[in-house]
């Protein structure tokens, strides 16, 4: 479910020139809560909504969604931001030396750097190569919650992990029967050993 709260996940401090000298600003990693008339604007849909989030996606901020994780969302959100400020970059980089290239001016790295200094392109890459650092961090965030959630998942009782596929059974007794056939005594002896271990962890 959408909520009225706006998230900044970047290291860089939001100033949102709203409209009616209404700024909306958020510090890093902060939020800030949007009026019932703001959201509006916000939902997906509605005319202008489009550009809208494409304005979120170069500022790096989104609209909380509890029917996800922050970390899940965060990281969309810094993906979309990264690629958005990389772009730019490339594109602003890429026409400054093609200018550059026509006036016959000779290539100089560090002619060149103080250039891109001057015009806020070193800023801009800083940013570029802030939010890939972030966006590793929320993945092993994201990867860690996928695995905690598959692991939730896993009832103990039904589960036989050691086929491949592994086998869920319907109930604990079908996985009991199962076990005790002949033929699957090394696989009983797999579970009760794997059983063993996980109530230890468990007290």
């Amino acid at each position: 479910m959408l909520t009225n709260r706006l998230f900044n996940p970047t290291k860089q401090e939001v100033d949102w020139n709203w409209h009616g000298g209404i700024h909306i600003k958020i510090k890093p990693d902060s939020y800030y809560d949007l009026s019932n008339a703001q959201l509006i604007d916000f939902q997906p849909g509605n005319p202008g909504s489009e550009a809208i989030q494409q304005l979120m996606n170069e500022y790096g901020i989104f609209l909380r969604d509890t029917d996800k994780t922050y970390e899940a969302q965060a990281l969309e959100c810094l993906r979309n931001c990264h690629k958005a400020k990389r772009t730019h970059y490339e594109e602003a980089t890429g026409n400054l030396r093609r200018s550059r290239a026509a006036q016959g001016i000779a290539e100089n790295d560090a002619a060149l750097e103080e250039t891109f200094r001057q015009l806020g392109l070193v800023a801009l890459r800083d940013q570029v190569d802030g939010l890939a650092f972030r966006i590793k961090q929320f993945e092993k965030a994201v990867a860690e919650q996928k695995n905690t959630k598959q692991a939730d998942q896993i009832d103990p009782d039904r589960t036989l992990l050691f086929v491949d596929p592994p086998k869920v059974f319907e109930t604990k007794f079908a996985l009991s029967v199962f076990l005790s056939e002949p033929e699957n005594a090394k696989l009983k002896e797999q579970y009760v050993a794997w059983r063993k271990a996980l109530d230890a962890k468990a007290e």
